[in-house]
């Protein structure tokens, strides 16, 4: 895979984990942010420096972001 197929298919990928964060109402609620800038940049980072064997622990990882805080 040529370097700039990598960086397209990086970019593809940090965008499906913003919209999916956004779909489960994780980027913003009531309009205010739920993730910084800086954190949801580092989660995009970590997901994409993973190694493929990491996979199960990134999932797991994002869906315990989309547990509701207990209140």
């Amino acid at each position: 895979m040529g370097t700039q197929t990598f960086l397209l298919q990086q970019r593809y990928d940090e965008g499906l984990l913003v919209e999916f964060l956004h779909r489960n109402a994780r980027l913003i609620r009531n309009g205010e942010a739920v993730i910084s800038d800086v954190v949801l940049a580092a989660l995009a980072l970590l997901m994409a420096e993973s190694a493929p064997t990491d996979e199960d622990v990134m999932i797991r990882l994002v869906m315990n972001m989309l547990v509701e805080p207990v209140t």
